[in-house]
């Protein structure tokens, strides 16, 4: 009788005992990885400031822009940590660190001009010069 309630007991545990277990190092990817957004510079640029006879709007030095850039900043933030938490914007690399080096300031410049000009979608965004961006480090 004990041996049989031993491999009932072994019979019902085994398989449990079986699952995969997470290696604790994958566990990063779990949990999203917010950017500090007293990173994220101001755009420079409001929008809707419109050109007078004209559907555009005012961008850097009076280029024309469409009228809904720059996006809202929350927006804008948002998507930053979309593919920041990614690791990758449609193929690219983004990577937000949080560094004063050179090096930290040009991943985060690229991760902002990414993150602008693919807003909605690939390739569907607002254009550098509706952002003070192009002034930053790259």
């Amino acid at each position: 009788m004990q041996l049989s309630n031993i491999l009932s007991t072994l019979i019902l545990f085994t398989p449990a005992l079986a699952l995969p277990q997470p290696i604790a190092q994958d566990l990063h990817h779990l949990t999203p990885r917010a950017i500090n957004p007293a990173l994220v510079p101001d755009f420079g640029v409001k929008s809707n400031q419109t050109i007078a006879n004209s559907a555009d709007c005012k961008g850097i030095k009076n280029s024309r822009i469409p009228c809904q850039c720059p996006p809202n900043r929350q927006t804008f933030i948002k998507k930053l940590n979309q593919f920041v938490d990614q690791g990758n914007a449609f193929g690219t690399t983004v990577k937000f660190p949080s560094g004063n080096d050179t090096a930290s300031q040009k991943q985060r410049t690229n991760a902002l001009i990414l993150t602008l000009q693919n807003l909605n979608n690939k390739g569907v965004g607002c254009p550098l010069v509706s952002t003070t961006f192009g002034s930053l480090p790259r």
